[in-house]
């Protein structure tokens, strides 16, 4: 199940690195547009690690908290960066090439940071709740570890009730078949006299 989760993540990343990167256009210089293509995707990983550690803010740390945030990380900077990166890169591309005004790439701008945000806010909820989820997990798995070990603690214990009940009973056996041979040879004494 993880592989294919990692899969599907570094899948989904070269895809969003290919979209920034063929997103400045044909015109501009390789070494601009990887430079650009490399600082845009660090720049959504920085904001998503930002997203994911406010979020966890009050929030229980687990030894499994570490791999639900790589695992967060690598699912949702794909995600931000498909959806929010490219758009902004040809509207300023088409600045440069005069084919939009200062004006349209304003309202643009404003617009895509504006669904950026309330996507921020959305997975700062999704992350919040993912957080609390594990906690709640990791306890109940605590709760039946400790569980299983007092009901094997009282396994035992029952056992070694059992066992001196078995020795009590034993021994009253033992008690009762001489009190019983020693009444049996009195009654014969007695009658035989």
């Amino acid at each position: 199940m993880n592989s294919y989760i990692v899969l599907f993540a570094t899948l989904a990343n070269v895809i969003a690195i290919l979209l920034v990167y063929y997103s400045f256009g044909k015109k501009a210089e390789k070494q601009k547009k990887f430079m650009n293509t490399l600082i845009a995707v660090g720049f959504m990983y920085i904001v998503i690690l930002i997203v994911y550690n406010l979020s966890s803010i009050g929030i229980e740390r687990v030894s499994a908290s570490e791999q639900a945030k790589t695992l967060m990380t690598i699912a949702f900077v794909p995600v931000n960066t498909i959806l929010f990166i490219p758009i902004m890169v040809r509207s300023y591309m088409k600045v440069k090439a005069k084919k939009l005004t200062m004006d349209q790439f304003t309202v643009r701008s404003i617009c895509i940071v504006i669904l950026a945000v309330v996507a921020l806010v959305c997975e700062f909820v999704y992350f919040r709740n993912f957080q609390k989820d594990i906690v709640r997990i990791n306890e109940q798995l605590e709760n039946t570890v400790s569980e299983n070990e007092v009901k094997s603690e009282n396994n035992v214990n029952y056992t070694n009730s059992n066992s001196i009940i078995n020795e009590i009973g034993d021994y009253e056996t033992e008690v009762d078949t001489e009190v019983v041979e020693e009444n049996l040879i009195d009654d014969f004494i007695n009658n035989e006299i």
